[in-house]
């Protein structure tokens, strides 16, 4: 009797655990048709009768079913060719997340350009889906597997360019956390489709990056990111780790050296030639912005620096998962505020990066 009490005890626990996942995740994908029933169809007479609206594509890469989303925006028409804006989520997102967590959608109305939302590899847990990107030192199972994720964008690429009118000399990618480290590694691996970058809440972690031209990059970094020390050392990472372990739920911390924000800087300085004149170009409340403008073939490097900021998206007036909205005060809450640091909204970084983004081009 005894050992059934035992049992029916852990039981309870691994369900309970379960229940603080759904409670924490907010909205669980229960199935494929319900996420995916507010987005359009492409029309069979092909790109000349494309609507604004949401579309949702999957595509097979290295034998895996990918997906990723298009945000057309509401000026599009069959004439003008629209700039690309990839948008890479961090690890453990994905897909319906990133276009929460950014809020890009209705910039890209107001200016104009295609929105575009690739799904990392992962696992689901617990009825949620847990993406990564294979970006250099993180993150597994993407990296553990070797997934080709670069060749997976360029797909996507490919496929965007014949489904939709677009400019192919002016496809971006912005990413954060270890979409940062995703976008950092396109620009090394397809300069010559990418035409300039946007990393935030990470440093760029692939070694030997190598790009066939300068590639123009955007970046931002809080000074109290828990998750990306401003300083590097050891222990980046593992913040989500240690997120789970504090609610309950025993879970391995992943972490790995990463540079210093200057020391990655100096990096991507010297991948594009840059002298070491440098000026100030954006400074309000919390965040300093420094634009090193004079690089090879004309391209630029700006690092802001965010006193105070946190692992979060800067702009964003509240976090961005659904228990800090229902339960702000909650155990489960405050344990995602610690594991993130604190908001950046004096900032709005969105409107940085597309004047940064509208000035490049192949």
């Amino acid at each position: 009797m005894l050992y059934l009490i035992r049992k029916i005890f852990k039981l309870s626990l691994i369900i309970l655990g379960i229940f603080i996942i759904l409670i924490f995740l907010g909205k669980v994908r229960n199935n494929f048709q319900s996420e995916t029933n507010n987005f359009n169809t492409l029309p069979e007479n092909g790109k000349e009768a494309v609507t604004p609206g949401d579309y949702f594509f999957t595509l097979t890469h290295g034998g895996i079913d990918r997906k990723y989303a298009v945000h057309v925006p509401i000026n599009y028409n069959k004439i003008d060719s629209v700039p690309v804006l990839i948008v890479l989520h961090g690890g453990g997102g994905n897909m319906e997340e990133s276009i929460k967590f950014f809020n890009l959608n209705p910039k890209a109305d107001k200016e104009g350009f295609l929105a575009v939302y690739p799904e990392g590899y992962g696992k689901n847990l617990a009825g949620k889906y847990l993406g990564t990107w294979n970006a250099g030192k993180c993150c597994a199972p993407s990296m553990d597997e070797n997934i080709d994720d670069v060749g997976f964008i360029d797909k996507v690429i490919e496929k965007i360019t014949k489904d939709f009118h677009i400019d192919k000399n002016r496809i971006y990618s912005v990413g954060f956390s270890n979409g940062a480290q995703m976008s950092y590694r396109l620009a090394c691996e397809l300069s010559d489709k990418i035409a300039a970058v946007a990393l935030g809440g990470s440093v760029g972690t692939f070694e030997g990056c190598a790009p066939k031209r300068p590639v123009p990059v955007y970046m931002f970094q809080g000074t109290a990111d828990p998750c990306t020390p401003y300083e590097g050392g050891t222990k980046c990472g593992g913040c989500m780790g240690e997120f789970f372990n504090a609610i309950g739920i025993p879970t391995p911390i992943n972490i790995y050296q990463c540079d210093s924000v200057d020391a990655f800087t100096d990096k991507v300085l010297a991948m594009n030639k840059c002298q070491e004149n440098s000026s100030v170009t954006y400074s309000q409340g919390s965040t300093t912005c420094v634009t090193y403008d004079t690089c090879a073939n004309g391209s630029e490097v700006t690092s802001c620096k965010i006193l105070g900021g946190g692992h979060v998206w800067p702009g964003n007036k509240t976090y961005t998962i659904d228990i800090c909205n229902t339960h702000p005060s909650g155990y489960v809450c405050s344990a995602w505020k610690k594991a993130v640091g604190p908001l950046i909204p004096d900032f709005n970084v969105t409107d940085q990066i597309w004047n940064f983004f509208k000035k490049y081009q192949l």
